[in-house]
């Protein structure tokens, strides 16, 4: 894949220094010239992909293949969310904990051994919660865009359970038996 990248990248480049820039701009049609780099560039194309995403143009003036390509609901695996929101919960239970568990201590600098929670502990309390509410939402937004995306969607389930058992240890580390 790299290869190929590489092949289109040099074709490219070759292709764009060998026209004119003043042939674009001036002339209405295209000259042949033109016309068999817009050919080769096509075919270069068409053969990187495969032949079912692949038609014609709908144009002559549109040097690149359209590609047809299954919405990403088609091209992933499926979404769990049940475990979702499951673990979503989770994360903010611990969360809350962790952030009830600190405020309760004194909260102070020297007393907070997380580096990301560590600058927050000098908020007043309200905004301290709304900080930690708005780190634990962009978790499980992040984890959200991994259930969906066809490239993280094995491991979408990471972000969310870190969090959750970072919190959980967090609280019962503070928490005087």
């Amino acid at each position: 894949m790299r290869c190929k990248f590489r092949m289109l990248l040099i074709l490219g480049i070759a292709l764009m220094s060998s026209t004119p820039a003043h042939a674009q701009s001036s002339n209405r049609g295209e000259s042949e010239e033109s016309q068999s780099a817009s050919t080769i560039l096509r075919s270069f194309r068409a053969n990187l992909l495969p032949e079912e995403q692949v038609t014609q143009p709908v144009s002559p003036l549109s040097p690149a293949p359209i590609i047809n390509r299954p919405p990403l609901e088609e091209s992933c695996c499926r979404t769990h969310p049940r475990l979702f929101v499951v673990m979503g919960v989770a994360v903010y239970a611990f969360g809350t904990l962790d952030m009830h568990q600190t405020v309760k201590d004194g909260g102070t600098f020297q007393s907070e051994e997380d580096p990301l929670a560590k600058p927050l502990v000098g908020l007043p309390h309200p905004a301290y919660y709304a900080t930690g509410y708005a780190l634990l939402t962009g978790v499980n937004w992040v984890s959200w865009k991994m259930e969906h995306s066809p490239r993280w969607h094995r491991i979408w389930w990471l972000p969310q359970a870190l969090t959750a058992s970072g919190n959980f240890v967090g609280y019962a580390m503070s928490r005087r038996w």
